[in-house]
């Protein structure tokens, strides 16, 4: 049986569409791995179902180097968490001296203005 060419266009029946999708998918997957294994190449493959669901593959290489990338974002993150932790602490330590000046500067402008008053009945006397 001689299999005419299918036009290029988006299946509109829902269960087509997905029976459809799931077998490309498998070939997909498939290729990528004979042609990772065949031509000694990494190969990375990400598809994303219209559900939203996440298919992936990675040569060997490539899963390694992930692997690696994914230790040393781990210690960044870990880092940054520690310097995130001590700005917050330094934040709240200054937070709070910036409180009691602004209550010392309250009170201080109070008592020149004590002082100011006295002065000026002084003057008046």
């Amino acid at each position: 049986m001689v299999r005419g060419k299918t036009q290029m266009r988006r299946i509109e029946n829902l269960a087509s569409r997905q029976v459809t999708f799931s077998k490309h998918r498998r070939v997909l997957l498939k290729k990528a791995f004979e042609l990772s294994v065949l031509c000694d190449v990494e190969i990375g493959l990400i598809v994303f179902s219209a559900r939203r669901k996440l298919y992936e593959f990675a040569s060997s290489r490539c899963r390694e180097k992930q692997r690696k990338e994914s230790f040393r974002l781990l210690i960044v993150n870990r880092k940054l968490s520690a310097m995130n932790k001590l700005l917050m602490e330094e934040n709240d330590r200054l937070q709070k001296q910036v409180s009691e000046l602004v209550y010392q500067n309250g009170h201080m402008r109070q008592q020149v203005q004590n002082v100011c008053i006295c002065d000026n009945k002084k003057h008046q006397l």
